[in-house]
C-alpha cells in the first residue's frame, strides 16, 4: 500500500493484481506492467522482508531471470511514465510507510489492550 500510495502522489495510479505479487501500473498501451517487487523471507524465526520500486532501473537485467516467475519484458520503470527526482520519491514512500505502520500499529494497540 505505501507504494501505491507514493506512486498515486505522481499520478500515477498503481494496483495490485490477485495471484500476481508485486505492484502493477499500466503503461501508455494499456498493459499491466510490474514496477515494484516485495520480497519475504523467515530464517530461524527472523523474518526479513523488502521492497524493490523501478525507479530508473535498467530494465536489461531483467531478461537474465524470470521476475516472481513473469516474462522479463512485463517489468516497466516509473521513468518510462513520468520524471521524478529520486529524492521526492524516497520522502513519498518514507511518508508513506510510516502512515502505513502508525495506522497498523494503532490498530494492534486498540485489539490487545492489557487486562
Amino acid at each position: 500500500q505505501s507504494i501505491i500510495a507514493s506512486l498515486e502522489n505522481f499520478s500515477l495510479p498503481a494496483f495490485t493484481i490477485s495471484g500476481a505479487t508485486g505492484v502493477w501500473v499500466k503503461d501508455c498501451a494499456g498493459k499491466d506492467r510490474k514496477i515494484a517487487s516485495l520480497g519475504i523471507a523467515v530464517r530461524n524465526n527472523v523474518t526479513y522482508h523488502g521492497l524493490a520500486l523501478n525507479l530508473s532501473t535498467n530494465l536489461s537485467y531483467f531478461q537474465k531471470i524470470k521476475p516472481c516467475g513473469f516474462e522479463s519484458n512485463v517489468m516497466i520503470d516509473v521513468h518510462d511514465l513520468k520524471t521524478i527526482p529520486a529524492q521526492n520519491m524516497k520522502q513519498a514512500l518514507i511518508e508513506n510507510i510510516k502512515a502505513e505502520f502508525t495506522a497498523a500499529t494503532s490498530l494492534y494497540a486498540d485489539r490487545h489492550q492489557p487486562c
